[in-house]
């Protein structure tokens, strides 16, 4: 699962943006940009050998990522058998574990703690602390819950 982390850390821990990447949504076609998950099994369908020829990936709606219609390579991060809500519980509790902590996600939450400690520090005014009470505030309405 470290190609999953490396993702989910990459994404800010937005588990709508990493099914994006990961190809667990498909971008729709119409004119506001817009994503629908994946339907298993027939739209996770990908070419082991994909074609080498980009005019015949193209006609197929190219592989991967965020749209087409799967036929090309997966894209890095697949895993379609835990697609479902027990999958984003799953990974969750996954990603999130202590046995998948490592010396560098260390280094960095306590770099991340000196510098947090130096922001706070610095902050002075009263636009400060308004945009901050309203990134809080943001960040706790319209933060996407995925257990039901």
């Amino acid at each position: 699962y470290s190609v999953q982390k490396n993702i989910w850390v990459k994404v800010n821990k937005d588990f709508t943006r990493f099914f994006m990447k990961v190809g667990w949504m498909k971008k729709l076609d119409t004119e506001v940009e817009q994503y629908n998950y994946r339907a298993f099994p027939n739209e996770f369908m990908w070419e082991l050998n994909p074609s080498t020829n980009e005019q015949e990936d193209e006609e197929a709606g190219g592989g991967g990522g965020e749209g087409g219609n799967n036929k090309g390579i997966p894209p890095e991060g697949h895993l379609p058998l835990t697609n479902a809500l027990r999958g984003t519980q799953l990974l969750n509790s996954i990603l999130t574990h202590p046995a998948f902590a490592d010396a560098a996600d260390d280094d960095d939450d306590e770099k991340n703690g000196e510098t947090e400690r130096e922001n706070e520090q610095s902050v002075s005014g009263e636009a400060d602390k308004k945009k901050s009470r309203l990134a809080s505030l943001r960040d706790r309405l319209f933060k996407p819950n995925y257990s039901f």
